[in-house]
């Protein structure tokens, strides 16, 4: 899942895990973490927006990632069609 966000969302940053099934990505700045999730769920892809996670303002636009049950083909596939909608190419995300 790591190295498909870094081919496919360039801009995202996000710090490996010690543990866990979810990856915290950091979306470029002009993206809305909820309005990207939504055009991902509409797209097929589901994410969870990081605003409603945060107890006080997120620090920025996050998206929870999971990667548990999910083949390598379909997170690649997942995460090549977040970086079309973080592009522009697949909606508004922003």
């Amino acid at each position: 899942l790591a190295a498909a966000v870094r081919r496919h969302l360039p801009g995202a940053r996000f710090h490996m895990p010690d543990g866990g099934v979810n990856l915290w990505v950091a979306l470029p700045g002009h993206l809305d973490d909820v309005a990207f999730a939504a055009e991902a769920a509409r797209v097929g892809v589901i994410v969870s927006a990081g605003r409603p996670w945060f107890p006080a303002e997120a620090p920025g636009p996050y998206v929870r990632l999971s990667f548990a049950g999910a083949s390598a083909a379909d997170l690649e596939r997942g995460v090549q069609m977040l970086g079309a909608i973080a592009a522009g190419r697949s909606g508004s995300a922003s």
